[in-house]
């Protein structure tokens, strides 16, 4: 007897995957949920006071020696004193999670974060008539990684610069502002600046003027400027007048008419 051996059924062949459409990803444009921005200025121009108005508590993170001075008293405000770059981005990788209590992140300052984390690297560089490039890239990098971390927490984030001013170029090559070159700037290199810049929905810069109140009696008063013409990066990616006094970050969306 002839024993006939079954074929085996070759298995169903699978459907061809449906690419998914890139395009079908796309979706309006989303309004701010959170604030990121810098406030820039000189020094006692009420830079941290600014950057912690308003509502909320707020996590400062302080590499500027006695930056929390103007804050003493305040009960929204707690100080985190770092003195090298594993502890602020232990900070920063801690708020990502729930319950820590914070609805701000001060950054105080890039300036001095960027000293803190490779000034001595960069003066050992410049000592020893090596080339301090290496150096001013690695510090540069390890500022750029804090800013983009901090960048992505689910709260409000503020960065503080010191500020630098250009001046004598009138015989010599004239500032660019499209190049981010600008007479009154952050106190910051060029790498940082950068990345910290355009990645941010406002830029600040604070000052002090002289003015008279109602006794007619002349006073120093504090504010920021989100408009110079040119003469620094302050600006906003929201309506918001050119200058604010007494600010108050917690309403700056509605002091612009945004949502």
């Amino acid at each position: 007897m002839t024993t006939v051996k079954k074929r085996k059924q070759r298995p169903a062949p699978r459907p061809a995957p449906v690419q998914k459409s890139v395009l079908a990803e796309a979706t309006p444009p989303a309004p701010l949920e959170h604030l990121r921005g810098v406030l820039f200025g000189p020094p006692k121009t009420g830079k941290t006071v600014g950057a912690a108005s308003g509502a909320g508590n707020k996590l400062l993170l302080l590499t500027e020696p006695e930056g929390d001075a103007p804050l003493v008293g305040r009960d929204d405000v707690s100080v985190l004193r770092s003195t090298n770059w594993m502890e602020m981005h232990a900070v920063i990788r801690e708020l990502r999670g729930e319950g820590h209590g914070y609805d701000r992140l001060i950054f105080d300052s890039v300036t001095f974060a960027f000293e803190m984390i490779g000034g001595k690297e960069v003066m050992a560089a410049l000592q020893t008539n090596k080339d301090p490039r290496r150096a001013y890239g690695q510090a540069g990098a390890a500022v750029n990684q804090l800013i983009h971390d901090a960048l992505t927490l689910p709260m409000d984030v503020v960065f503080i610069s010191q500020m630098k001013q250009e001046g004598g170029y009138e015989d010599s090559v004239p500032l660019n502002p499209e190049e981010g070159e600008y007479p009154l700037s952050l106190a910051i290199t060029p790498m940082v600046y950068k990345i910290l810049t355009p990645a941010v929905s406002y830029i600040g810069r604070t000052f002090m003027r002289q003015v008279n109140n109602d006794s007619g009696k002349k006073k120093l008063k504090y504010g920021v400027s989100f408009q110079d013409y040119g003469k620094s990066p302050a600006g906003a990616r929201f309506p918001l007048p050119a200058e604010v006094f007494d600010l108050d970050l917690s309403k700056l969306l509605e002091l612009g008419g945004g949502e």
